[in-house]
């Protein structure tokens, strides 16, 4: 259930920034074509369309717990929720849990889900 929520709400975030990106198809970088499920890509299309970051619209600690998430669900999504070297690579911090599961945690999800709604409605207040 925590997987799937993570999975799906990441999911949901990525088809509004489809439906977003076609309707203002001159305010958001073309590539990649799941922009709204790179982080880092859409942090540089904010700041390149709209000359803010992701931090503009979240604190900084929200921000980096938001783009760990991003990192656990492609984990899980392609790895079975297992630190890989990417992971490690975008979170040095996990360096020694290489080859273990990441454990989602109810209270992490609960959190990420609140978080990425404010970055949503954020976004689309923005272009709307």
């Amino acid at each position: 259930l925590l997987k799937d929520s993570l999975i799906g709400a990441i999911s949901s975030f990525d088809s509004l920034g489809k439906i977003l990106r076609v309707k203002h198809n001159t305010k958001f970088l073309s590539n990649p074509k799941n922009l709204f499920q790179n982080f880092l890509k859409l942090d540089e299309s904010l700041n390149t369309y709209f000359g803010k970051n992701v931090k503009d619209y979240l604190s900084q600690p929200d921000s980096d717990f938001l783009f760990k998430m991003f990192q656990v669900r492609h984990i899980y999504e392609h790895n079975s929720g297992v630190i890989d070297d990417d992971f490690i690579r975008n979170l040095p911090q996990f360096n020694a849990q290489k080859g273990r599961k990441y454990k989602l945690d109810k209270n992490e999800i609960q959190q990420f889900l609140e978080k990425l709604s404010t970055l949503m409605q954020s976004i689309y207040s923005e272009v709307e």
